[in-house]
């Protein structure tokens, strides 16, 4: 029961009402229907235990990386940090996502300093050292790139002012700032990329007789009806809120078209129909979008996508853009949507004057047999490099020399601290059994040789794979699976966010700060409880 209503959008005081404490007691008259102090009592307690789980498996994770967004709650009354960790745990053998927080802000101002103080805070409760974060997800917002980026990566205007307020010599900006390494969302990033299409003339003027034909229908029951019956659909509208408006609803059109005509025409409203060049654009529209829509939404289900998907995501949406760079109406938006992508994800591939290689990318792909054949020799080259350097750096780095990943201390102990082994000489038992760089680049030689891992099986599970190839590739799996493991975007964070919209939504505005938190943490770690 406690779970029941703490971990959806229903009131506690709904337990008082009398109809359903007679439903209760009409079902089973031995059931005992808790009071709402009572219940409120064992929210409380499940909300400890599931921290307490929380910090547990935070602790036993090797690398974790922090996803995190901003949301306001309607009517602008409230803002909240969300923060969601995710990571490989060793002893469920599963990609875990955990939301840690959905964190009232006190002040109205969503600074990097306010931003990097929640965060600081959330982190403190959950006991987890700030060297421990390997990477951090955010959209591009000025404030998210200030808060956990220096000023090297500002690009524009509004983040160097946002820098500027994050160094100003004043009591308050005088907190210590820890230097985390962040990514930008996949999903936001490449939406950016976009906006070159919205900014184009000819798109616009269609745009706008769409939502004058859409506007019409959604306006008119007698014209709704009428395309139900001939074709059992509707129309999609247009909405502030969906980046991919537009494509679903060119989609539904270039789908109806006939009967959308079919009705216009029988109603005598010809002037909202499309002229027949106006019609082919569209369906090149649809065309042109379709890959987009296609890979956002794909990569918004982060439960079994793998980062291994972003670098063949940028190369087949290339070659899309090529192709439609031939057409026509797409030559300029094609050939400038391509300048973008090389511009933003670039450092991907490879290092530059501006940003330096973000090797995670390369690696994952690299790590993964269903796509590694997609990589040319000099990007599994950088990969390589990367997998035998950096990561190895940043591990260390994160004082995690302990775990599988890296094998043994590197220092030796005393010689009277050993303890006596089965050895003809107790001196080899000081000596490392392998030293880990070595063991790494031998596994990775390894694997790299052994074309029979390659595989395009749809259903392939890179988790399940390196999870079973822990014996064979004792250094090499644990890293592999904490790659794979980072989020491509900040989609879960948002649908965190959703759920927070609908439990606020009518009577229940009310719901605020510490109470709003419980029910979405509860809602979303519901697996964590026993």
């Amino acid at each position: 029961m406690a779970i029941c209503f703490g971990a959806n959008p229903i009131a506690t005081s709904f337990i008082s009402n009398e109809d359903i404490r007679l439903c209760f007691e009409i079902a089973d008259s031995r059931l005992r229907v808790h009071t709402r102090p009572a219940l409120e009592k064992h929210i409380h307690q499940l909300l400890t235990e599931m921290r307490m789980t929380t910090i547990e498996k935070l602790n036993f994770a090797r690398m974790i990386c922090i996803s995190s967004d901003i949301w306001t709650k309607k009517g602008m009354s409230s803002s909240y940090l969300g923060v969601m960790a995710t990571f490989f745990d060793p002893k469920t053998d599963q990609k875990e996502n955990i939301v840690l927080a959905v964190r009232k802000f006190e002040s109205t101002h969503h600074t990097a300093l306010n931003i990097i103080k929640e965060m600081d805070d959330v982190l403190q409760i959950y006991k987890v050292p700030k060297e421990k974060i390997w990477k951090v997800i955010t959209d591009s917002g000025s404030n998210m790139v200030c808060a956990f980026r220096d000023s090297s990566e500002l690009d524009d205007d509004a983040a160097e002012s946002e820098f500027h307020e994050r160094t100003d010599n004043n009591a308050e900006d005088t907190y210590n700032y820890f230097q985390y390494s962040r990514l930008s969302c996949f999903i936001h990033t490449l939406l950016l990329c976009l906006k070159k299409f919205d900014a184009r003339k000819l798109f616009e003027n269609l745009i706008t007789k769409l939502k004058s034909l859409v506007q019409k229908f959604s306006s008119s029951q007698v014209l709704t009806g009428e395309l139900l019956k001939l074709c059992g659909l509707k129309l999609v509208s247009f909405s502030n809120t969906r980046w991919n408006t537009v494509f679903l609803v060119v989609q539904r059109l270039v789908l109806v078209k006939d009967a959308v005509i079919t009705v216009l025409t029988d109603s005598g409203k010809l002037k909202y129909n499309l002229s027949s060049s106006e019609w082919n654009l569209m369906t090149e529209v649809k065309d042109f979008l379709a890959p987009f829509n296609k890979y956002t939404d794909m990569c918004s289900n982060e439960g079994s996508r793998p980062i291994s998907e972003v670098i063949m995501i940028i190369k087949e949406l290339k070659e899309h853009l090529k192709r439609f760079g031939r057409t026509r109406n797409f030559i300029t938006v094609s050939n400038e949507v391509l300048q973008d992508i090389e511009k933003r994800f670039g450092h991907f591939f490879h290092e530059s004057d501006e940003r330096p290689l973000e090797g995670v990318y390369l690696a994952s792909t690299l790590l993964d047999p269903r796509y590694r054949i997609g990589l040319t020799a000099t990007e599994i080259e950088k990969a390589t490099v990367y997998i035998l350097t950096s990561i190895s750096k940043e591990i260390r780095e994160a004082g995690t020399e302990n775990v599988e990943i890296v094998g043994m201390s590197s220092s030796r102990e005393n010689y009277e601290d050993v303890p006596a082994k089965k050895r003809k000489f107790r001196f080899l038992e000081l000596i490392p059994k392998s030293n880990t760089n070595q063991g790494l680049r031998t596994e990775l030689d390894l694997y790299l040789g052994n074309k029979g891992l390659d595989t395009d099986d749809d259903k392939f599970d890179p988790w399940r794979f390196w999870s079973a190839q822990k014996d064979s590739f004792q250094h090499l799996s644990p890293l592999a699976l904490d790659i794979l493991s980072i989020p491509l975007s900040i989609g879960a964070v948002e649908r965190t966010f959703s759920f927070a919209g609908l439990a606020t939504q009518g009577r229940r505005n009310s719901l605020d700060g510490e109470h709003l938190e419980r029910e979405v943490l509860l809602n979303k770690n519901k697996h964590l409880l026993k």
